[in-house]
């Protein structure tokens, strides 16, 4: 088990005297956004030597957080925003008129 792992285990149940097992699939691990690099569309997990694909139809800026379960991986990433258009011609409809 890699050192961040272990480490983040032992702060989270290392206080509680009842637990005495913990079952690997309640576990939820959280990467924190230093130890992730970000190359084209795929995500590196350095401490757990895991690449991630990106799926979206977004560009990554920065990754923020990775949360991993035994099923999903959660993460949270900052994207451009696209720029607002500025609409020129309108016209104004009022649906409460009677």
């Amino acid at each position: 088990m890699p050192f961040a792992i272990s480490n983040q285990v032992l702060r989270k149940y290392g206080n509680n005297k009842k637990c005495k097992r913990i079952k690997p699939e309640r576990i939820k691990l959280v990467a924190p956004g230093k130890s992730i690099k970000i190359n084209k569309n795929k995500i590196t997990i350095i401490s757990l030597k895991l690449t991630i694909v990106n799926q979206t139809e977004y560009t990554i800026i920065k990754v923020n957080q990775i949360e991993l379960d035994h099923t999903y991986v959660y993460v949270c990433f900052e994207v451009n925003d696209e720029p607002l258009k500025k609409i020129s011609n309108y016209i104004g409809v009022d649906l409460n008129a009677t």
